[in-house]
């Protein structure tokens, strides 16, 4: 990989793709309650409609990886996040209820493109830089960049608050759509020298499991060796803790009897410290020893979870609580896909996300049924305790993300 094609421009046109994912739903989310009014929903026909979202993204990783991977992460990424901007101003612009399903599914569709060019572009402008800079760090691109969604979420959210009961839904995501348009227009130009083999193109690396005389066990197998099969839980345990907190931690709290204003301090301080943890991880890149980093990450989120579990009433615990999660998870889910993207192959990359994230995306999809079904079996605490418990896989597997591999194969 030449390394004479890194250029800040190309950094920039990577965060921009990040900054309009976080966007996209955020902006819609502020809106739903003028939607529900709009088309007379009940709470769980709301909640129905809205899963369109989550049913798009995780069908769309089935196929995902191949559409990136023969048209290219640096074409299909800017691509999809101008049309998944689009679908959701045109799923948030009140046409009725089967539009706004309909363009929800869409969106989700679109968002798996997005979810897996992004994170192959910024793997691979990574690796690029370790060619350039020897004292360069896995995630030390990707972990800020991950930070950077977390700020368009936020940024989405602002639009959503800013705009609802001020502004009629079908201006207002019109305005949206349009800079949506202009800024994936921008990165598509800026992404145009991105391509990764250019000068010696190498060889398509060969999917073992694609080989037609294995049996489906032995395929499946093939596509998951025990690294990226470990690397897979460590990824769903990531986004299934991630969930969690954010959709239980304030219910929890509330319902021990805590003030709401302190359910939704412990919510903002998870969600504050979250971000800043991956937007401050490239400034201490070349400093930490990765392993010893992910191990104390997982005991943080371990402490961080009996902390909310056994003293839901007390709030200053809450809070050193909430912010010990959000430190602690900040940089796991980009950990994983850092050291799936860097220990690929060139020319692998996407099929080796894709195969991860369509795991770990299910963390997502099912959190709430999961957590509901514990809940009702052993209440609140003891359900959040439990999903805790598997970040104890980042402390017994830490050494799966030494960089050593990645140097390998900068080297080759």
């Amino acid at each position: 990989m030449r390394a004479t094609m890194w250029r800040p421009s190309l950094v920039t046109a990577a965060a921009a793709l990040f900054l309009l994912n976080g966007l996209g739903y955020a902006s819609l989310a502020s809106r739903l309650p003028e939607l529900q009014a709009e088309f007379n929903l009940s709470e769980p026909q709301l909640g129905f409609a809205r899963s369109g979202f989550v049913i798009g993204i995780t069908v769309a990783m089935l196929v995902a990886p191949q559409i990136v991977r023969r048209w290219r992460a640096h074409r299909v990424a800017p691509v999809a996040a101008g049309l998944y901007l689009a679908a959701v101003c045109l799923a948030g612009a009140g046409f009725g209820t089967v539009s706004f399903m309909g363009w929800l599914l869409a969106a989700g569709v679109l968002n798996a493109l997005i979810d897996i060019g992004q994170n192959v572009i910024a793997v691979r402008l990574e690796k690029m830089r370790m060619a350039d800079v020897p004292d360069a760090r896995p995630n030390s691109l990707l972990s800020p960049m991950e930070g950077l969604q977390a700020v368009g979420v936020a940024a989405g959210s602002g639009f959503g608050l800013l705009t609802a009961g001020r502004l009629p839904l079908l201006p207002s995501f019109a305005l949206l759509g349009a800079v949506g348009a202009v800024a994936a227009l921008v990165v598509f130009v800026l992404l145009r020298g991105l391509d990764t083999t250019a000068g010696a193109r190498p060889a398509r690396a060969v999917d073992p499991a694609a080989h037609p005389g294995l049996s489906r066990r032995r395929r499946l197998r093939a596509a998951y060796p025990p690294r990226l099969r470990w690397l897979t839980a460590m990824s769903f345990s990531a986004l299934l803790l991630e969930g969690a907190v954010v959709n239980w931690l304030a219910v929890l709290v509330a319902g021990s009897g805590a003030p709401l204003f302190v359910s939704g301090l412990g919510l903002t301080v998870f969600a504050t410290t979250l971000c800043l943890g991956r937007l401050s991880y490239g400034a201490i890149a070349g400093r930490v020893d990765q392993v010893m980093f992910v191990r104390t990450m997982g005991l943080l989120v371990l402490v961080g979870i009996a902390g909310v579990a056994l003293w839901t009433d007390e709030a200053a615990i809450v809070l050193a609580s909430a912010a010990a999660l959000g430190f602690g998870l900040a940089n796991l889910h980009p950990f994983c896909t850092g050291a799936v993207g860097h220990g690929s192959e060139p020319e692998a990359e996407e099929l080796h996300l894709g195969r991860m994230n369509r795991v770990a995306y299910t963390g997502i999809a099912f959190e709430g049924v999961l957590v509901a079904g514990l809940t009702a079996l052993f209440g609140l605490a003891a359900a959040l305790a439990a999903v805790g418990l598997t970040a104890a896989v980042f402390v017994a597997k830490a050494h799966l993300f030494r960089t050593e591999r990645a140097r390998e194969l900068q080297a080759a």
